[in-house]
């Protein structure tokens, strides 16, 4: 029998769809789903990335 097992690539998705939702709820900010689908482990919650700023951030990490 397999054991049940979550890879980081589907734990960065379940956090990606987390935060395009509390984004979305909070703070009435639109992000399409090919956006969503493109973040990765990899991808900045600042600059470059996300291009959050504190307050979504610490929105995000409270939703996570």
């Amino acid at each position: 029998m397999k054991a049940f097992s979550i890879t980081e690539e589907q734990i960065a998705r379940c956090i990606g769809a987390a935060c395009a939702d509390e984004l979305s709820r909070e703070f009435n900010r639109h992000t399409d789903f090919l956006t969503i689908a493109s973040w990765t482990g990899e991808t900045p919650f600042g600059a470059g990335g996300l291009s959050l700023d504190e307050a979504q951030m610490a929105a995000c990490a409270k939703r996570i």
